[in-house]
């Protein structure tokens, strides 16, 4: 698991804990409160996660950087030769 996960795991067993919820159906009303509440606070912030644009894959940008780092060459290197 990465530590992503494991941290927003780790938050809602402690939110479910601490509001001493029992079954799905509290847990569930509990994730989508709190969903809402976040949603509020970046749309008060004018952020909208939806028109942001994509940022490229963690992993996918490692291995590029490893990879331009054995060949000594750009991914934008590699662009500009292909044209």
């Amino acid at each position: 698991m990465d530590k992503q996960f494991q941290s927003l795991q780790l938050n809602l067993e402690t939110a479910v804990q601490r509001a001493n919820l029992r079954g799905e159906s509290a847990i569930t009303h509990e994730h989508v409160k709190n969903n809402e509440s976040v949603r509020n606070m970046l749309d008060q912030r004018g952020i909208q996660p939806e028109k942001l644009a994509a940022e490229e894959d963690l992993q996918k940008l490692k291995r590029r950087m490893k990879s331009e780092e054995k060949t000594g060459k750009t991914h934008q290197d590699l662009a500009s030769a292909g044209r």
